[in-house]
């Protein structure tokens, strides 16, 4: 590679033993590495790296090299990127302004790609194999301040098998050919805390409830939060913001924004139709009165009309909500109930005859109760 063009970056993550005991603690670090010096630099957090985290380590990495590189090379991580979308990649909405900022190219590789960004994949190796290893930890302050003495020492000082050289030495070629620095660095969060999303679509903060989109719970299983001017901010781990709401100082209180509301409501409608498409508008006014009733169980109460229309028929159907209408049962098992009721009332509708049109052939036979043989029988007897 030329000097000063590409910019190698990864991430790595080991469980190294507390100082203070036989605790043990996750560290997770993002390396950076060029690849004609092999000149590195990297720093550890005790969390995953978020679009954010990583935005203001590439701002350190390049005031720590004293100048930017031309190409930026990454995988697709999630805090990378949001859909390959057939070429034309999506970022994060934090990294996407970090690139508008620095007008830095890139390169987006598969994940473990030795042939696309080997030299870093085998940094990440390297620090986890010689800085961390039997290394206890203290705290995330003295941990950096001993991998850059490492760095130093040994990651940047000792002879690299593939150059021969001293990345330090060779870096002092390389750094004049790096762009001169430019950009700053988006303000850090003073407080982000982590929240767990609950099935309802809301967060637990501070004794409270807040709401979030609808399904959020299928898409993201934890949130970041924080708190900005007395208002409650709600990202996704990728920097997104999903909602933001006033503070409550109270407790046991929810809070709610209208538009998630108004998102439950379309999908609650939608459902209805497509409820309604299927058995009829005659329907449609006892559905609805299902939805109003039921509002946290629509789909379980759709789904059970329809099973009850298709087990007992359209007929039996209507008139069990008639019957339901009128004694105010605004529930789809009393409309289950009240279908198998009267589908059991319903004679069912038999033909004997044979099939010719003889009439000879369909005499009417009177037919007689069982105690007329019995009494023949004992008479018999």
């Amino acid at each position: 590679m030329p000097m000063g063009f590409q910019l190698q970056m990864d991430f790595g993550v080991k469980t190294v033993r507390s100082a203070y005991g036989s605790r043990y603690i996750k560290l997770y670090v993002a390396a950076f590495s060029l690849s004609c010096s092999r000149y590195k630099w990297g720093i550890f957090q005790d969390k995953p790296f978020t679009s954010e985290n990583l935005v203001h380590a590439l701002y350190g990495c390049f005031e720590y090299m004293g100048g930017l590189p031309r190409q930026l090379v990454y995988d697709q991580d999630s805090i990378l990127v949001v859909s390959e979308n057939n070429g034309d990649i999506i970022h994060t909405h934090a990294f996407a302004a970090f690139l508008q900022e620095t007008h830095i190219q890139t390169l987006v590789c598969r994940k473990s790609d030795p042939e696309t960004k080997g030299k870093i994949e085998a940094v990440v190796r390297f620090i986890k194999g010689n800085f961390m290893e039997n290394r206890p930890f203290m705290n995330l302050d003295i941990w950096n301040q001993s991998f850059e003495e490492w760095l130093e020492r040994t990651g940047n000082g000792h002879i690299h098998g593939t150059t021969k050289r001293r990345p330090c030495e060779l870096f002092a070629e390389e750094q004049k050919y790096l762009l001169p620095l430019f950009g700053t660095p988006p303000q850090k969060r003073d407080e982000i805390l982590s929240r767990t999303v609950r099935k309802d679509n809301t967060i637990l903060f501070r004794s409270n409830r807040y709401s979030l989109p609808l399904d959020t719970f299928n898409a993201h299983k934890t949130v970041n939060v924080e708190i900005v001017d007395e208002r409650l901010k709600i990202y996704t781990e990728t920097s997104d913001l999903l909602a933001e709401h006033p503070l409550c100082h109270e407790k046991g209180k929810l809070i709610k924004s209208d538009s998630h509301r108004h998102e439950r409501d379309k999908k609650i409608q939608e459902r209805l139709e497509k409820t309604v498409s299927l058995l009829g508008e005659e329907f449609r006014e006892y559905l609805t009165a299902l939805c109003i009733a039921k509002p946290r169980y629509v789909k379980e109460q759709l789904a059970l009309a329809v099973k009850t229309c298709e087990s007992y028929g359209r007929e039996t159907t209507l008139k069990a909500i008639t019957f339901c209408t009128e004694q105010e049962l605004w529930n789809a098992s009393d409309l289950a109930n009240a279908s198998a009721a009267l589908f059991e009332r319903t004679p069912s509708p038999t033909d004997n005859r044979l099939p010719v049109n003889d009439e000879k052939y369909h005499i009417s036979v009177q037919v007689r109760p069982l105690s007329v043989y019995t009494e023949a029988a004992m008479e018999v007897r």
